[in-house]
């Protein structure tokens, strides 16, 4: 049984995710035998490698240190922290303040996220829950 599942092995945040250079493909392989090897391998990298990656999101500040000025200029401080610089980003950034308990902040990143919504129409009603005091 084959599988194109992916276990990204480098520690970049977008880069991680959506680089092919640094994504690792698993096969699964033909017998029981040789999936449960391929999990094991899995499991080991994620142990090694991927709770680190985690880890870096254990304090919310790192998200919310990312001010709007950095994303309106594509800041090199946000290219080295590997996070895309799009209204995901934007959308993050907002409900992150917004489960602190920043309101103003939420609703600022959340008004420029609708004020550059572009083709991404399907984010408009994410922020504009962040703006009416939902999310």
């Amino acid at each position: 049984m084959n599988s194109e599942n992916v276990l990204i092995k480098k520690a970049n945040w977008f880069k991680r995710f959506f680089t092919v250079e640094r994504e690792r493909w698993f096969q699964y392989g033909e017998t029981e035998n040789d999936a449960i090897v391929t999990i094991n391998e899995m499991k080991k990298l994620f142990l090694d490698q991927g709770m680190s990656y985690f880890s870096q999101f254990n304090d919310p500040r790192m998200i919310t240190s990312i001010s709007l000025a950095e994303i309106i200029a594509r800041s090199k401080k946000i290219e080295d922290f590997g996070a895309p610089l799009d209204l995901r980003l934007v959308l993050l950034i907002a409900r992150t303040h917004k489960f602190l308990g920043n309101d103003r902040d939420a609703k600022d990143y959340a008004q420029w996220g609708l004020n550059n919504i572009g083709e991404a129409k399907g984010l408009i009603k994410d922020f504009e829950a962040i703006g009416l005091g939902s999310f």
